[in-house]
């Protein structure tokens, strides 16, 4: 698949999930592009969840995991279809049937998932943080750039999200006048029952989008 139609084809939908439209050019169907995920503790599962609804575009065909439990709660959200099951990693990447990789693993295990990921040719759905370090990161962007027909993308959904960016707009086209202060709230069970408390920030601590 060409650089440039993987590029139009993948745009991460709102709330950090993989992947939304495939254009069709003239008529032209683009392939479904089949993903390998490794990790499928709740990060890798709720991506699965997304990938699933996407069918006509995206097609789980591989999953890795070194735990078992794990691998069988993945396996009752691809149900529908047959997928092969890893416990090794690298075994997954020698897979012929795997176009494009979801990494969702722990942050120590990044950077050598990735790097094997791009080794094999696949594309590459890195979850944030990118890397455990800044020389993993420095040296992943090396080898990214030896790899030009290879896409990489990193799951900030914050960033790609088009509801982030309307609301940065409106606020610096003064649509709501002077903000003075920002109440932000992460609405998670374990959050509140820790008696975590709404943070407030002054304009000036706002993070560019």
């Amino acid at each position: 698949m060409e650089r440039r139609s993987f590029i139009k084809s993948a745009g991460l939908l709102t709330g950090g999930a993989l992947l939304s439209d495939i254009q069709s050019f003239a008529g032209y169907q683009a392939p479904v592009i089949k993903i390998g995920v490794v990790g499928c503790g709740d990060r890798g599962k709720g991506m699965m969840h997304v990938i699933q609804g996407l069918k006509d575009k995206f097609r789980i065909t591989a999953i890795c995991d070194v735990l078992d439990f794990r691998i069988d709660e993945a396996r009752k959200i691809t149900k529908e279809a047959p997928v092969t099951a890893y416990k090794d990693y690298h075994k997954l990447m020698e897979d012929g049937n795997v176009d494009a990789v979801v990494v969702a693993v722990p942050l120590n295990m990044h950077y050598p998932v990735a790097e094997a990921t791009l080794q094999a040719g696949k594309h590459l759905y890195l979850e944030k943080t990118m890397t455990f370090d800044i020389p993993q990161a420095l040296k992943l962007v090396e080898l990214s750039k030896n790899r030009p027909k290879q896409i990489i993308q990193i799951g900030h959904q914050y960033r790609y999200s088009p509801l982030y960016y309307k609301v940065k707009d409106i606020i610096a086209n003064g649509v709501l006048g002077k903000v003075n202060q920002i109440d932000c709230r992460w609405e998670k069970r374990n959050l509140a029952e820790a008696g975590t408390k709404p943070v407030a920030r002054a304009p000036d601590q706002l993070e560019d989008v």
